[in-house]
């Protein structure tokens, strides 16, 4: 993870545990710095810091083993995606319509 990623999320810690000790609520806290309550909460009850781990999906997609063959369609001339969605479909396909438009 970049190393500003996790000065940004140590300076909300910081800025949180301020908040709090000056007795502001969890709810309050959120408002004031545009965050979820449920991260306020799990940022307070934790006593040391703990890094954000990043997306172990990353790179990998359910459409992965169909782009080649949507690809070979598209240039084809097939430029339905809700067709190419039913074919992929009938291919094995268990993911989302709106995926489609972004190969």
């Amino acid at each position: 993870m970049p190393n500003s990623v996790v000065h940004e999320d140590w300076r909300f810690i910081s800025k949180e545990r301020e908040l709090h000790r000056q007795g502001w609520s969890g709810q309050a806290i959120a408002r004031q710095l545009g965050i979820g309550h449920g991260t306020v909460f799990r940022y307070l009850s934790t006593s040391t810091f703990v890094e954000r781990q990043g997306r172990n999906d990353r790179g990998r997609s359910l459409l992965n083993p169909y782009k080649d063959y949507l690809l070979k369609r598209w240039n084809e001339g097939c430029l339905d995606t809700k067709g190419l969605f039913g074919e992929i479909q009938r291919r094995g396909y268990k993911g989302s319509h709106e995926s489609i438009p972004l190969i």
